[in-house]
């Protein structure tokens, strides 16, 4: 059964300013189930003030503070993560918290979390923008990746990924990638794709 958007939704988030000795520190606090509280700060992720998990790039977590999130589906929490992506997009690291440890689910694009496709499913992802094809009458390949949140899972949402590619190619390649392995596969660019880029 899958999980309503109503129960699935996206948490109020509470920013915290504490003042050290030599340097204020941020803090996202989230009110779990049970009357349980999940911290995270720059350097940690804390389950009832117990450290469960350590960030490896803290400056990456503090970079991005205000894009980081906690959604809920029914008993699970999920916090994302925003890395810093530059020269390309930014990224989640999404993991589901435990009361003794925090486990990683997958990385994406980091995008708003909401129903994209009206079907009452909390959905993030997207795509990275790839190199200009030097012909006109081609283009590279633009490959994206949707997940949703669906009765305590993340899954990868695959109707949403074929539909975007479709927009966005014209086609969907299950295999984007060249036969070096590299991204992404050349393909044609019909009169009505040019049509359109003249008109934007």
């Amino acid at each position: 059964m899958r999980t309503p958007i109503l129960t699935a939704c996206l948490l109020s988030l509470l920013f915290n300013t504490v003042y050290g000795q030599k340097k204020k520190k941020m803090e996202l606090l989230f009110n779990a189930p049970g009357g349980h509280t999940i911290r995270l700060d720059t350097n940690h992720i804390y389950y009832d003030n117990k450290i469960i998990f350590n960030h490896q790039y803290p400056d990456e977590v503090a970079m991005k503070f205000k894009e980081h999130r906690f959604i809920k589906s029914g008993q699970a929490v999920f916090l994302f993560i925003c890395d810093n992506g530059a020269p390309n997009d930014d990224e989640f690291e999404v993991y589901q918290v435990f009361p003794g440890s925090a486990k990683f689910i997958t990385k994406s694009i980091a995008s708003p979390i909401k129903d994209y496709d009206s079907d009452s499913m909390l959905e993030f992802g997207g795509s990275n923008l790839t190199e200009v094809h030097p012909s006109r009458d081609s283009m590279y390949y633009i490959p994206s990746k949707y997940f949703e949140i669906n009765n305590e899972k993340i899954l990868f949402d695959k109707r949403l990924t074929v539909q975007t590619d479709k927009e966005v190619n014209g086609i969907y390649l299950a295999q984007p990638l060249d036969k070096k392995g590299i991204c992404c596969k050349v393909i044609p660019i019909t009169k009505a794709e040019r049509k359109a880029e003249r008109k934007n």
